[in-house]
């Protein structure tokens, strides 16, 4: 019997690294990117995420298979947030992390009329410049729990 889990249709990343924006003529230093659930719309960016990340799942299985057998003979950190962990999957999964970078960053910037996939400080849309802001252990976070949460 498959389990039923909570519908999650957003979620709030507190950034390691801020970055500024303008904000009603003000800079200001960004804290959190609040990622709301993509819709159909969205499907020419979502599907090149989940592909890289089948893709990235589907070598490490075939390529190391005792990793995900179960050997638990090294033990882990238990403090790991399970999208680290999935960020590194495309990483050493051979996943073409610059489709995922384009695509995310797509995602994150798409806007319908006012409707903004993503806010900045839960105030104003996310841009393209944003994006390009943000630290690289920022971006490989908020694709890795994009992945945990939407696909």
């Amino acid at each position: 019997m498959e389990s039923i889990t909570e519908l999650v249709t957003e979620f709030k990343y507190d950034l390691i690294k801020s970055f500024e924006y303008a904000s009603n003529g003000e800079l200001k230093n960004a804290t959190n990117l609040i990622v709301k659930m993509p819709t159909g719309r969205l499907t020419e960016y979502t599907s090149v995420i989940d592909q890289e990340f089948q893709k990235a799942a589907a070598y490490l299985e075939n390529n190391f298979s005792n990793l995900m057998s179960g050997d638990n003979s090294s033990k882990s950190d238990n403090t790991t947030e399970s999208y680290t962990l999935i960020s590194k999957v495309l990483a050493i999964g051979n996943a073409d992390l610059n489709k995922c970078y384009k695509a995310l960053k797509s995602i994150l910037s798409f806007k319908i009329g006012k409707y903004a996939f993503c806010l900045i400080d839960e105030e104003i849309p996310f841009q393209v410049d944003s994006f390009d802001s943000m630290s690289i252990r920022d971006i490989n976070n908020v694709l890795g729990r994009f992945i945990e949460s939407f696909l």
